[in-house]
């Protein structure tokens, strides 16, 4: 098991490296056709609402991402396959339920939050791209759920498929000369498209079955939450990097 579990990890480490340099050439490729098919104004605001994702993954990620990264390694080893994959719902149907709470939030406070946010002009906009928020919060779920299984080879490279996607997307509206709406449809269409790929990748390569152990028990769960709750928040500056939104 140990030397499988080392492969994996020079495995991962050579498809990261390959992956993440194709990724950062088209991504490269995307920000120089979006700069292009946006006017000033528009760029702008589509910068604006990309912040709002900084904010709500600060304030909603509770620890979830770490969480992850940390136990389903653990349990994979340990050959606990039913538990790390309730363990991946958990934090799935958590993370949704944060982020879903934190953007009603803003929107039945409208009035109040958007002009500290500076996007009080722009809340059509922010009702489209909620729903970009929500699926590139659970794409990332997904996607370290899947590095945490040592499936690189499978996630980084669907992961360029999401930059040459926006990269397409974006040519074809300089072509067509359309607007901020068209790019927002976009990134909402990619990040779609990448989360379905990773979906069908985890159902097919994970196994979400096996193992001793059936369901969490109480001092597991609390083990899980401590973590997910005090360790990684305080480690990562959590309230710190808060402040720096409304400053």
């Amino acid at each position: 098991m140990t030397q499988s579990i080392k492969e994996k990890t020079t495995n991962a480490i050579k498809y990261t490296f390959i992956f993440k340099s194709l990724g950062q050439i088209c991504g490269i490729m995307a920000t120089i056709l979006l700069v292009r098919a946006l006017s000033e104004n528009d760029y702008g605001i589509y910068n604006l609402l990309y912040s709002i994702i900084g904010l709500i993954g600060t304030i909603a990620s509770l620890g979830i991402g770490n969480t992850l990264q940390r136990y389903i390694p653990e349990y994979y080893q340990k050959g606990e396959f039913k538990v790390a994959h309730n363990l991946f719902r958990m934090s799935s149907a958590i993370r949704l339920l944060a982020d879903a709470a934190v953007l009603g939030f803003i929107l039945l406070f409208w009035q109040e939050i958007a002009p500290v946010l500076k996007i009080d002009q722009y809340k059509s906009f922010f009702m489209l791209f909620t729903l970009v928020i929500i699926v590139y919060q659970q794409r990332n779920i997904l996607e370290i759920c899947l590095s945490s299984y040592f499936l690189h080879k499978y996630s980084k490279s669907i992961s360029v498929l999401f930059s040459m996607i926006k990269a397409l997307g974006y040519g074809l509206i300089v072509i067509f000369e359309k607007n901020l709406w068209y790019a927002i449809i976009i990134d909402f269409s990619a990040n779609f498209v990448v989360f379905a790929l990773f979906q069908m990748v985890y159902f097919n390569k994970i196994p979400v079955t096996g193992g001793s152990i059936e369901k969490f028990s109480t001092q597991e769960k609390k083990r899980v939450a401590r973590y997910a709750l005090f360790g990684y928040p305080l480690k990562a500056g959590y309230f710190s990097r808060i402040c720096y939104f409304f400053l």
